[in-house]
């Protein structure tokens, strides 16, 4: 236990239910396995090309520690509960479960509930336990549920999800909270067995945290002005990539492992699903396409499939399909790259440019452009030498993640995240000509959303990608045309760098996350308290406070149903700021101020597909007054060019059913999966409808 973190009693109730399950599949034959990443333990280096590290890393001291296992452990008594009810209830000795030793394992007795107690006494502050599984794997827990009380009768639930299930020793962080008891409830093994544990262990805050640990602090506000966050979800990765997929799902991955990456690209991808209407995670490891799918470029298709780019294998291109959830791979791209970023465009292409590294050295990455009917094109004309920024360590630093809109079928903004911005050509060769110039300055892993037609805020990042601070500067570009024009709006509260943005169906900007340096793989600094910017005033305010970092590889996404996602960072291999896990963040629009749900719109009906420049049919219930589409999004690396927000014009209203206006504008209206959403005069938004918009 840390200095100055004492304990005076705590008991821990441990409830496993053991239910069947199915084991993970295995690596390639000769692959890395998890968590042997070339030897990343200690130390990290930065993607280079040739696979040559280019410059190291440091993984930062943890936010977060868990308590000293040699002290208070011999105070700890534990029993395991057979049976329920006042009937047949009997009490076994389970020391093996909590004595500190992972040698020794306690498994269930039977195939009913049963519950592990250990009493120290008195409540204590607590936000995290760590599951350790036995050394022969039998009976490891996978997905489970956390709930912790006072009392050991009123029950709350901080944490559920799915563990990795590979015998590795998972932290399961969640908010802070006094708790006597804690309980956790295992809905599967990997193997069917009964329910084993090596060792059980509960999480404190350091007592010397000081800035490095980031202490959540009470929502200052009414719940419907700053929101509110959920449990934290468990994934059996740390979710560096994201994509919304219909069917209220979200596909996350990682990279060959779980916990860590490896520039020398192993041929294999960890992906997890979440099902929100459930709150399952169902795991696959992804061998088929031979794409290790780190620091990739993602982009939706016209027709819902997830498109992936490069990164550690980075010429191979993966393509997942949600409606058969199958992967298969892609043409491979003509130039290898990774810490690009792409776009779809008007026309159902998908354009990409850049990427400092990968086969043939750092930078120099041209534009390519793919078609469905042709594959990859290159494009020797698109440099990406004019999008660079001026990052002092060089060209590994200058060329990443670009921020691209389609403003016509052949033509792209590149709009940042240099000062620099520029339109693309994509006929013939290519071409690149700068039409404005931001102020301030290049604002690296800040923000690019599309909040309105034609409008995009720019928000946050830093000068560089690492070791300098970062900028409160938010800015607003009417990109109708071909020269951006550009003007300041209020800046943000507290800047931040490393943040990932979402629009929401009110048009207001959710920022999330992020640090007040940008130091890969640290959580120092780390921004716990959202920023919300409202497009009628330009003012940015605070939001309720998560529990978990969001820094480095961290993402966030819009949910169908007007939430949002936030998760991850990390992905360092056995530094201590992996984070497996995710939260879902309720904007203040959903809520009372109380803190209960507001009464919602509903869409009681709505078409599947809309074309360009139409007219749709809905009808809803409980008084909707305006609607809107959102762009279902993916995002990795703070870059998410696919979201966008459309507002449609009421041009008709009879009763219940409202005759809703598609913009004409193809660049506007891009091909893909939407959200519709109807809101109230409050702004409280409905379920949404996925809405198909085909290429026209």
């Amino acid at each position: 236990m840390r200095a100055g973190v004492g304990w005076t009693g705590l008991a821990l109730v441990v409830t496993l239910l053991t239910v069947g399950g199915g084991a993970d599949q295995p690596p390639p034959v000769g692959g890395h396995q998890h968590g042997a990443a070339g030897g990343h333990a200690d130390q990290h280096g930065d993607h280079a090309a040739g696979h040559e590290m280019a410059g190291m890393v440091q993984p930062s001291p943890a936010a977060y520690v868990a308590d000293d296992r040699s002290v208070g452990r011999l105070d700890w008594s534990a029993t395991e509960q057979v049976g329920a009810g006042p009937e047949g209830t009997r009490f076994m000795s389970a020391t093996e479960a909590v004595d500190g030793d992972p040698a020794t394992v306690w498994r269930a007795s039977t195939d009913v509930p049963a519950v592990l107690t250990v009493d120290l006494g008195s409540p204590e502050l607590v936000l995290g336990l760590d599951y350790t599984a036995p050394g022969d794997r039998v009976g490891t827990i996978t997905q489970f549920e956390l709930a912790v009380s006072t009392d050991g009768t009123s029950w709350t639930t901080v944490a559920d999800g799915r563990w990795p299930g590979d015998g590795r020793g998972v932290p399961t962080e969640f908010a802070r909270v006094d708790a006597r008891f804690v309980r956790l409830t295992a809905l599967e093994t990997s193997d069917g067995q009964p329910a084993a544990v090596a060792d059980l262990d509960l999480r404190t805050p350091k007592a010397d945290a000081d800035r490095r640990a980031p202490t959540p602090r009470k929502a200052e506000g009414r719940p419907s002005v700053v929101g509110s966050w959920g449990r934290t979800i468990a994934f059996p990765l740390v979710p560096v990539a994201v994509a919304a997929l219909p069917g209220n799902r979200l596909l996350t991955w990682s990279a060959y492992a779980t916990d860590d990456y490896d520039p020398q690209g192993m041929g294999y991808t960890q992906t997890a699903i979440l099902d929100l209407d459930t709150m399952e995670v169902s795991r696959r490891l992804v061998t088929k396409t031979r794409h290790d799918m780190f620091c990739p470029g993602v982009a939706m298709l016209p027709d819902g499939r997830i498109m992936v780019t490069g990164g550690s294998n980075a010429n191979e291109t993966s393509i997942y399909d949600p409606k058969r959830n199958t992967w298969k791979a892609g043409p491979p791209m003509k130039v290898g790259r990774g810490y690009h970023a792409m776009t779809t465009m008007p026309d159902g292409r998908v354009f990409t440019v850049g990427g400092s590294w990968g086969p043939g050295g750092l930078g120099g990455k041209v534009g390519e452009v793919w078609s469905k009917r042709t594959g990859w094109r290159r494009l020797p004309g698109v440099s990406p030498k004019r999008m660079l920024t001026d990052d002092p360590a060089g060209i590994f630093r200058q060329d990443n993640q670009m921020w691209l809109y389609p403003v016509a079928d052949r033509k792209v903004l590149q709009v940042g995240p240099s000062q620099a911005m520029n339109l693309v050509s994509l006929r013939g060769r290519g071409s690149v000509r700068t039409v404005g110039k931001r102020p301030g300055s290049d604002q690296m892993n800040g923000n690019a959303v599309m909040y309105a037609p034609h409008r995009v805020l720019v928000l946050g990042g830093a000068p560089a990608y690492d070791e300098t601070p970062a900028v409160r500067q938010a800015y607003t570009l009417n990109i109708k045309g071909t020269r951006p024009r550009v003007r300041r709006t209020g800046a943000m509260i507290e800047p931040r760098t490393f943040a990932n943005s979402v629009v929401l169906p009110n048009g207001e900007v959710v920022a999330v996350g992020g640090q007040a340096r940008p130091l890969p793989f640290s959580d120092l600094d780390a921004r716990l308290r959202p920023e919300i910017w409202n497009p009628r005033t330009g003012r940015f305010r605070l939001g309720a406070p998560m529990a978990v970092p969001r820094t480095y590889h961290s993402v966030a996404v819009l949910l169908p149903d007007g939430r949002v996602f936030s998760g991850g960072g990390g992905l360092c291999g056995d530094c201590e700021t992996n984070h497996f896990n995710g939260q879902v963040y309720t904007p203040g629009y959903l809520l009372r101020d109380d803190g209960r749900l507001r009464a919602r719109p509903r869409i009681a009906a709505a078409p599947r597909t809309a074309r360009l420049g139409s007219r749709i049919t809905v009808r809803t219930r409980k008084g909707a007054r305006s609607f809107a589409l959102v762009r279902m999004a993916e995002a990795t690396h703070t870059v998410n060019n696919s979201q966008r927000r459309i507002p449609l014009r009421v041009v008709r209203r009879d009763g219940n059913r409202s005759t809703l206006a598609l913009p004409r504008s193809s660049s506007v209206l891009l091909p893909g999966n939407y959200m519709l959403f109807a809101m109230d005069r409050r702004g409280t938004p409905s379920r949404s409808r996925i809405v198909t918009v085909p290429v026209r």
